[in-house]
């Protein structure tokens, strides 16, 4: 006597031809939010793109094995079977979010090791969250794995959180522009063919300064992009410079610009100043507002919407290392009579 298997119902078929068309769709999507270069600029925006990543892969590792449970289902009871799609199912999505973050460096978009990370700790996350699920009617400890998971989330949320925390310290220690008194500090500065790192060496305020390694280049900088805008109330900018003792060669040559939104061009129509800086010599700057405002070739800077300063090199043929501190601004008198409009 011979059987065959029931065929599949049309309804089946419509139901898993429609969830693969879904999860197809899904995927596209993600692909594309993570290879589309983001419209934003700015810590602010970085910040909350890191934010997504960690919810992001815990929706695509969730829905890869819903997916997978609904076309090739399996016994949530029987332990070994819960193992191998779980870890392997991780494997896959933790594997497509580092795959992902080398295709961003391959395009031009900025990869960034937090985000594999964030990508991988979501992806765990979405894993411990199914595993506590399922077994709520065969564990009474079920909300271990799902707390499993929220604290992964929280993890991948940590470094940028505090990112989002600092853009707030930023503007709330004005006339102070830039501390040093954490590693976050640093992610307020764009550094052109040069890197940063705080360094007890050279300190003049609090407990740290910042330490610019820069290449041999034609102009490699560091600039500030993040800090109060408004300077009309400004009565001089500050800030101690360093070359390294053990620098080997000639003196160095640096300028420091300050830039604003009305500038027409980005060099001239800037104001700049340059300063030839001696091993072990402190330079300790002192730029006056008269200084600042007529600066620029073109027109007088505008105190009230600076966009960027910046501390760069002039051609150096060799490496060289700068200590920069005491970055703030001196504040005119409250009883002052000069045109702070400017």
């Amino acid at each position: 006597m011979s059987s065959t298997a029931p065929a599949a119902s049309p309804d089946r078929k419509v139901s898993t031809r429609r969830l693969i068309f879904l999860a197809c769709l899904s995927l596209a999507c993600v692909v594309g939010a993570l290879v589309v270069p983001i419209p934003f600029h700015g810590r602010v925006a970085v910040a909350v793109g890191d934010l997504v990543h960690g919810p992001l892969f815990f929706c695509v590792t969730l829905g890869v094995l819903y997916f997978l449970q609904r076309v090739r289902p399996i016994d949530h009871s029987d332990r070994r079977q819960m193992i191998i799609r779980c870890l392997s199912v991780f494997v896959l999505c933790s594997g497509f979010g580092l795959g992902m973050e080398g295709v961003q460096k391959v395009i031009g978009r900025s990869a960034a090791v937090h985000d594999a990370i964030a990508n991988t700790l979501g992806a765990a996350a979405a894993v411990c969250f199914y595993v506590g699920w399922n077994r709520r009617r065969v564990s009474k400890r079920w909300f271990v794995w799902a707390g499993m998971g929220v604290a992964l989330i929280a993890v991948a949320w940590y470094r940028p959180l505090n990112v989002l925390l600092d853009v707030r310290r930023a503007q709330t220690n004005f006339p102070d522009l830039c501390d040093f008194r954490s590693e976050l500090a640093l992610t307020r500065w764009y550094l052109h063919e040069c890197s940063s790192a705080l360094s007890t060496e050279h300190v003049t305020d609090g407990p740290y300064s910042m330490r610019l390694d820069f290449r041999p280049a034609e102009f490699p900088s560091a600039t500030l992009i993040d800090f109060p805008k408004n300077w009309r109330r400004a009565e001089q900018l500050a800030l101690d410079v360093t070359l390294d003792p053990r620098h080997s060669g000639s003196d160095v040559e640096m300028m420091i610009k300050v830039i604003d939104r009305d500038r027409a061009t980005e060099h001239s129509d800037t104001f700049r100043a340059t300063y030839t800086l001696s091993p072990g010599e402190t330079q300790s700057i002192r730029l006056t507002r008269a200084e600042l405002l007529a600066g620029p070739d073109l027109h007088e800077l505008n105190l009230g919407d600076i966009e960027f300063v910046s501390i760069a090199l002039i051609a150096p043929t060799r490496p060289a290392t700068l200590y920069v501190d005491g970055l703030k601004l001196q504040l005119l008198p409250s009883d002052n009579t000069v045109d702070v409009r400017k």
